[in-house]
């Protein structure tokens, strides 16, 4: 059998390279977002427990936002 013509090889390996470069692609940006949002949780919990060492009486406030926001103390 002789193979005059590459042509349908070459263009499957193309193919599974262009998908295996979105992957690797889809991979990296999911990780950085992870690391991003890591950072910011531990940003937030540092700026947190500061402005409670600073010597705040009203202590910790929880919330039960569904949208993860902090309520605001009512104390003027």
């Amino acid at each position: 059998m002789r193979m005059d013509s590459f042509t349908p090889v070459i263009i499957i390996e193309g193919l599974l390279v262009f998908g295996v470069v979105l992957l690797l692609y889809y991979l990296h940006i999911r990780e950085m977002r992870q690391i991003r949002a890591k950072k910011a949780q531990l940003e937030q919990d540092k700026a947190l427990s500061q402005a409670q060492s600073s010597g705040s009486d009203a202590g910790p406030v929880e919330s039960n936002s569904p949208t993860g926001e902090k309520a605001s103390s009512a104390v003027p």
